[in-house]
Parts: structure tokens; C-alpha cells; sequence
């Protein structure tokens, strides 16, 4: 009788999300926006609005894709008076990932809204500060040196005015 770890591919051990629901999320963490700018992800908590958080990276094959496709044609059919209300943050959990490469994902994205009014920011950072930012929200990935992939898995993350986080949308 094989125990479910037994059973799960060696590829996905130790990749999941732990619900960390009411913690506070690592708000010192440092990133480096599109455009450049050093920040911290604290910078993205406001007062006034909610703060969606994901991980992606920009080489992913198939489920970062999905993921942000997903979120943006969500968006698109989103009814305009929550325009505003929230701030989207797209973190690359790959270290080797650039200003460069996140600049066009949100090239990509932001620009096919239109008339609407997203904040949706990409950002990059050292392996250390991703690590530290996906731990506190409970975000298990994993590099595969066999494919140069990341396993992972997908999850918008809600964090509310505080910087805890109060949701995850699987």
C-alpha cells in the first residue's frame, strides 16, 4: 500500500499552495518593476483597494499563460464600476526573468484594455526575495534542471489593505 506522496511525480513533490489565510505576506520583499524601478512589494498594498497577486514566469509553456489569459479576459468582462478597486501584481518566480521580458508581458496585457483603468504590474527580483514573497503566502514551485521549467501551481491571491492575505482563487 503505496502512501499519496509515493504516488505523486518526483517533478511535483513539494509544489502546491498551503492556504496562509490572515498572515501577513513578506511586504519587504524587493522586486524591480517593468520599468526599471526598485521597489518593495509593500508599495503595492493600499488603503483603498485589494491587491491580486500571482506567480508567473515569462518562459512558462502553458500555465502562466492560462493563468493570465484567464485574468485578463475576466477583467474584460468585468463590469466598469470595479475599475480601480484593485491593483494586480504579477510576480515572475523565475530569478532569470528581466525588466525587459516583464515590460512586454505588461505591454501585452495593458494594452488591450482600452478605455478601462487596471493597475496590473509585472515584477522581477532575486531568487531570494521571490522565495521569501511566495513563502508567505504559502506558494510551494520548483525548478526541473531536466526541462528548465518550473512546476508550479496556479492561484490568484487576494490580499487585503493590511498586506494579509484573505483569499485565494484556485
Amino acid at each position: 500500500h503505496l502512501l499519496a506522496k509515493e504516488l505523486v511525480p518526483s517533478a511535483l513533490r513539494d509544489v502546491g499552495i498551503t492556504p496562509q489565510i490572515g498572515e501577513t505576506i513578506a511586504l519587504d520583499a524587493r522586486f524591480v518593476t517593468s520599468a526599471g524601478a526598485p521597489t518593495r512589494f509593500g508599495d503595492f498594498i493600499s488603503d483603498d483597494r485589494v491587491t491580486i497577486l500571482n506567480f508567473v514566469y515569462f518562459n512558462c509553456p502553458m500555465l502562466c499563460g492560462l493563468l493570465l489569459n484567464g485574468l485578463h479576459d475576466a477583467l474584460i468582462g468585468l463590469d466598469s464600476k470595479y475599475d480601480g478597486k484593485f491593483r494586480i501584481v504579477s510576480v515572475s518566480m523565475d530569478s532569470r526573468d528581466t525588466v525587459e521580458s516583464a515590460k512586454a508581458y505588461q505591454d501585452k496585457y495593458l494594452n488591450s484594455f482600452s478605455d478601462r483603468q487596471f493597475e496590473w504590474d509585472f515584477l522581477v527580483g532575486d531568487a531570494e526575495n521571490i522565495q521569501a514573497l511566495a513563502d508567505s503566502v504559502g506558494f510551494q514551485f520548483r525548478f526541473i534542471e531536466d526541462t528548465g521549467e518550473f512546476a508550479h501551481g496556479a492561484s490568484l491571491i487576494f490580499v487585503n489593505s493590511k498586506g494579509a492575505v484573505s483569499q485565494y482563487l484556485y
